[in-house]
């Protein structure tokens, strides 16, 4: 029989709890629950495993594992192109965490108007434009002390 890891036992104990990742769920922003899951897995690891590890620490290598799936998630989507690019080792607990992928997308890139008209048109700004865009560090908030206007 092969052996479960510490990370494994994090990760199963997470995937029978939905509010701990599902934002959806009833539960999820209900604090109090989702701290007495924690303290559960904490005794869990204790009796079964003798690991006496605090709930805060479980929790917060739970929420390293699902950083570490999330960025993996997004190299397998977007592998980088070029002719220089070589695959690299899936990470070893990615099909593990699977179970997460309709719940982790990842936040697409926006940019402000302004921001893309200048980028792709510079010639079009005027220095009121490039004051707010953060070019010209004088402006601040209050743009009446910036341009020259008292």
């Amino acid at each position: 029989m092969e052996s479960v890891t510490f990370d494994e036992v994090i990760i199963n104990f997470v995937r029978d709890n939905k509010c701990l990742y599902d934002k959806k769920d009833i539960n999820f922003k209900n604090n109090i629950k989702k701290k007495e899951l924690w303290h559960k897995i904490s005794e869990s690891l204790k009796n079964l495993y003798s690991v006496d590890m605090a709930a805060e620490v479980i929790e917060k290598r739970w929420t390293s594992l699902r950083d570490m799936f999330s960025r993996e998630k997004r190299k397998q989507q977007l592998p980088p192109s070029g002719s220089g690019y070589k695959p690299t080792k899936e990470w070893e607990l990615y099909k593990t965490m699977l179970f997460l992928n309709t719940y982790i997308e990842h936040r697409r890139l926006v940019i402000p108007l302004m921001t893309f008209n200048f980028l792709f048109n510079p010639f079009a700004a005027d220095d009121k434009d490039l004051c707010h865009l953060g070019l010209f560090s004088d402006c601040g908030k209050n743009a009446n002390l910036c341009h020259g206007m008292n």
